[in-house]
């Protein structure tokens, strides 16, 4: 029996990025669970992995300092082998009008949500290279479709990310890397639940299917951008949002 493939999920302590790591873990890979400051939710999700007979590890790393991720991912690698799956799932949102917003927190945004998933793929891409092959889930946002007042750097970093996902595509799929994105809609974790209960109303009422989304629903789409059964996908924007951006 071969080894399980090896796959590092950014953001993963908690929400979507947490039901993406379970799902990975059920489908057999080793999963990597990334995080910066969540220690005692990150150890939670492995335990949950492990309890369940599946294999993980912790990494901690600050995707906003490109030593912390490249000494973080080399003693990574030089633990588990070539990582040949990836999914940049962290990011963290901007609240206020962006004129008015500190610039050290729209910095912020755009160093996790779009130079983190940058710094991450570009060390792991190589191991893919090498290996003939590989898989690479980038998490976008409704957002890019329907704009939102609050929201301009969140927004920028989740456009930056789609054409990142495809510019990639082209130039490592003649090695069998495959690069694709979710575009997530509204859903049950992460950054929906700090919203009070009167925005999610409204979100269902824009909603075609009349409800917010499972998490474990996003992560099931990931898991098969990531499996073989999408071998003949790459360079695609998998919208997951119950309608919201028709």
């Amino acid at each position: 029996m071969s080894d399980p493939r090896t796959v590092l999920v950014t953001g993963a302590s908690r929400g979507l990025g947490r039901a993406i790591a379970l799902r990975q873990a059920a489908a057999g890979d080793r999963v990597v669970i990334g995080f910066r400051r969540r220690e005692d939710q990150a150890r939670a999700v492995l335990d949950e992995i492990e309890a369940a007979g599946g294999h993980g590890l912790l990494a901690r790393f600050d995707l906003r300092d490109a030593a912390s991720v490249t000494a973080s991912l080399d003693a990574l690698r030089a633990r588990c082998g070539p990582i040949t799956a990836l999914v940049n799932n962290a990011a963290v949102p901007d609240e206020g009008m962006f004129a008015m917003i500190p610039a050290e927190r729209v910095d912020e945004v755009l160093e996790v949500g779009l130079q983190g998933a940058l710094r991450c793929t570009r060390a792991l891409a190589r191991d893919m290279l090498v290996v003939g092959g590989g898989a690479i889930v980038n998490i976008s946002s409704v957002i890019t479709r329907r704009g939102q007042p609050g929201q301009v750097a969140y927004a920028t970093s989740k456009g930056a990310i789609e054409a990142f996902t495809r510019a990639l595509a082209i130039e490592v799929g003649p090695k069998q890397v495959r690069v694709n994105a979710v575009i997530a809609g509204v859903f049950d974790a992460g950054m929906a639940q700090a919203q009070p209960r009167e925005t999610i109303e409204r979100w269902k009422q824009a909603i075609p299917l009349a409800r917010i989304g499972r998490a474990e629903e996003l992560a099931e789409a990931v898991a098969w951008l990531l499996s073989p059964a999408a071998s003949y996908v790459t360079g695609a924007a998998l919208v997951v949002d119950g309608g919201l951006s028709l």
